[in-house]
């Protein structure tokens, strides 16, 4: 899969809360992939999701969709772009 980014999302349930990304996703992404729920402190997991947006999505838009419709359910979310390095990228002169 291309990811454009991955969605990191923190929750008490995480079974309810893979529902509401993937209600949520499934008008706002072409594709992702959710990875298995990780236990940490406090009786949270997180729950790292591969993304690929679809055309001309904002991350932004998702993550606002995100708190407005599942916030009852997950208590923090964050998106982080991936971007693949092109030789001219290079700093180096």
């Amino acid at each position: 899969m291309d990811a454009s980014g991955i969605l990191v999302v923190h929750a008490p349930n995480p079974d309810v809360a893979e529902h509401g990304l993937e209600v949520s996703l499934g008008t706002r992404a072409k594709d992702w992939r959710m990875l298995p729920p990780v236990k940490e402190a406090k009786g949270m997991s997180r729950i790292n999701v591969l993304v690929r947006l679809a055309k001309d999505e904002d991350p932004v838009e998702l993550l606002g969709e995100i708190e407005e419709r599942w916030s009852a359910y997950i208590a923090a979310a964050e998106y982080i772009p991936h971007r693949v390095r092109k030789d001219d990228d290079n700093d180096e002169d």
